[in-house]
């Protein structure tokens, strides 16, 4: 065989398996497509002046992770002074960005909003689509009447 040898059998297509394009450089991670990122099961309470209306409804912005199928389902009450509890309510709500939850206050609650502000706790819990359960809080968040 000569230089420049068309025929040559260097020159020639494989046949069989294709090589890899590029091959991964020593010391650096190799990528893995197989295993997909965990889920993320955070219980979060958007952090905002609360608002009570005329009919003692607030309005409260929460995520949280999957508890079945494609739902996140939980309870959310909010607390005065870490033991009065002022509202109380189930919800099942889209996974995946804040969503609003309605809840109404007790009477006695929103005479108390009549003439200051309160400074409460809110608490959401959820069971996990592992049945975990999981606690969310945000203190120290303004009550008021609008």
């Amino acid at each position: 065989m000569s230089v420049g040898d068309a025929d040559a059998p260097a020159n020639l297509p494989l046949s069989g398996l294709l090589l890899p394009t590029a091959t991964p450089v020593p010391g650096t991670p190799a990528k893995s497509g197989g295993t997909p990122p965990g889920i993320d099961r955070r219980v979060l309470i958007k952090r905002s002046v609360l608002r009570a209306d005329r009919k003692r409804r607030v309005k409260l912005q929460v995520q949280c992770g999957l508890s079945s199928a494609t739902r996140c389902r939980g309870i959310a009450q909010p607390l005065w002074s870490g033991k009065r509890l002022l509202a109380r309510r189930a919800f099942s709500v889209p996974t995946g960005g804040y969503r609003t939850v309605t809840l109404t206050l007790n009477a006695d609650a929103y005479r108390r909003l009549k003439h200051k502000t309160l400074h409460v706790s809110i608490i959401v819990l959820t069971r996990g689509s592992d049945g975990v359960l999981r606690r969310g809080e945000q203190t120290k968040i303004r009550l008021t009447r609008s």
